[in-house]
């Protein structure tokens, strides 16, 4: 990861922490290897609705890390301004991937046409609508989804699923589980249309700065 490589130590001398759930232990794996602790928050809570304990261990991490990766320069001004931690351990870094992981393109077959997704699945990531859509071209459209259930979700992959079987058990919509990043790649290589959902209106800071934080 960049923001590890410029913490400019031994890769065995660092502990990554990634988001609020991966602080306590962040921090405890890091004091118990005597290792430089970095801490990089994907996507930032909501204050309000974040649990005090896992806030209190937010706040310890990032004001004992040696460095503090955020997405965007919006994200970074609101984790500093709430965490008071040393801006000079900021650091900025997009989540895009490098050119070595890209795939090689090649062709592939025109019918079906796939519309592809990759990350949380959820209503609001994967409406619905998307799959009825797809249900009026009788076949010849067909949705490829991976990734997992988002919080708040849960069995809505195979919601997707059973509500995209035409009449005759033809199924159309196909979940493909959980991949590793390379593979979601290779999936999404393999496929002719990629989709994003955001939602216009959002009281979600991930939602409302999300520039260089998703890998979509």
């Amino acid at each position: 990861m960049t923001g590890v490589q410029t913490c400019a130590l031994p890769i065995s001398d660092v502990v990554y922490a990634s988001d609020p759930l991966g602080a306590a232990p962040g921090r405890l794996a890091a004091n118990l290897a005597r290792a430089a602790l970095v801490y990089h928050e994907h996507d930032s809570p909501t204050l309000s609705m974040l649990n005090p304990r896992v806030a209190k261990q937010r706040l310890m991490a990032a004001r004992s890390a040696r460095l503090v990766v955020v997405p965007n320069e919006a994200r970074a001004e609101i984790v500093q301004s709430e965490l008071g931690f040393d801006p000079n351990r900021l650091r900025i870094v997009w989540n895009v991937p490098r050119r070595s992981e890209l795939p090689m393109l090649r062709p592939v077959p025109q019918n079906p046409l796939i519309v592809y997704y990759h990350g949380t699945i959820s209503s609001e990531r994967v409406p619905p609508s998307v799959v009825e859509a797809i249900k009026g071209f009788e076949g010849r459209v067909r949705l490829r989804v991976a990734g997992y259930d988002a919080p708040g979700s849960p069995g809505y992959a195979k919601r997707l699923v059973d509500l995209g079987r035409l009449p005759d058990g033809t199924a159309l919509v196909e979940y493909v589980g959980l991949l590793p990043r390379s593979e979601l790649l290779e999936e999404a290589a393999r496929a002719h249309v990629g989709i994003v959902f955001m939602p216009k209106d959002s009281k979600d800071i991930n939602m409302v700065h999300l520039t260089g934080a998703s890998n979509k």
